[in-house]
C-alpha cells in the first residue's frame, strides 16, 4: 500500500487532479490524504475503499461510501446518526431512494453521512452479512437482504436517526467534501 500525504487541498489537486480531503485507488493500492489539523482526513475511510474493493469487488457508489463512512467512525467528530438528525432538521437529508439512486448528484455534505448512517443501521440490524449482500447486489437486493421494502426500511432507519442526540452539532451542510 502506498500512502501519499499532502499539506492542503491545493496540493491534493496537483497530485490527483481535484480538490479533496482524500481518495483511494484500489487498482494501485494507494491512498492520498490531506494531513493537516484543520482537515479531519479519513485514512480509515480511504483504506476501507482500497481493501474492500480488492476483497469484495466494486459496489454501487452509495454503499461503497456508506461503508467507508461507517468504518471511519465519527463524521466529522460526531455520531453519524446525530449528523443525519441535524441535516434532517435543516430539511436537507436526502431520501433513501435518492441516496441509493442518485448518490453522486447529491450534495456530499448530506449524501455521505446519510449513506454512512444507513449502512451503520444495516450493520447494526442485520450484521456484516447484510452489508456484504448489499455490497454485492446493490440497491436491488435491499428488500431480499433486509426483509422490508424500501419505504419501510427507510422509516425504520429514520427512527434510529431520530433517537440520536444532535445537541451541539455544528455541521455545515453546504460544505464540500
Amino acid at each position: 500500500m502506498s500512502i501519499f500525504v499532502v499539506g492542503n487541498r491545493d496540493r491534493m489537486k496537483d497530485l490527483v487532479g481535484r480538490r479533496t480531503n482524500g481518495t483511494g485507488y484500489y487498482a494501485s493500492n494507494a491512498i492520498c490524504l490531506v494531513g493537516t489539523d484543520g482537515i479531519r482526513g479519513g485514512a480509515t475511510h480511504e483504506l476501507l475503499h482500497v481493501m474492500a474493493m480488492n476483497l469484495w469487488g466494486i459496489p454501487e457508489r452509495w454503499v461503497n461510501e456508506g461503508t467507508a463512512v461507517d468504518a471511519r467512525g465519527p463524521w466529522p467528530g460526531h455520531d453519524v446518526h446525530a449528523v443525519c438528525k441535524h441535516v434532517q432538521a435543516a430539511g436537507e437529508l436526502p431520501s433513501l431512494h435518492d441516496v441509493t439512486e442518485r448518490f453522486g448528484r447529491l450534495p456530499s455534505a448530506a449524501s455521505y453521512p446519510a449513506a454512512g448512517s444507513f449502512v451503520r443501521y444495516l450493520r447494526a440490524t442485520g450484521g456484516l452479512d447484510v452489508v456484504r449482500r448489499v455490497w454485492d447486489g446493490g440497491r436491488g437486493v435491499l428488500p431480499d437482504a433486509t426483509g422490508p421494502d424500501l419505504d419501510t426500511l427507510e422509516a425504520a432507519w429514520l427512527d434510529v436517526v431520530e433517537q440520536a442526540d444532535a445537541t451541539g452539532i455544528e455541521y455545515d451542510i453546504h460544505r464540500r467534501k
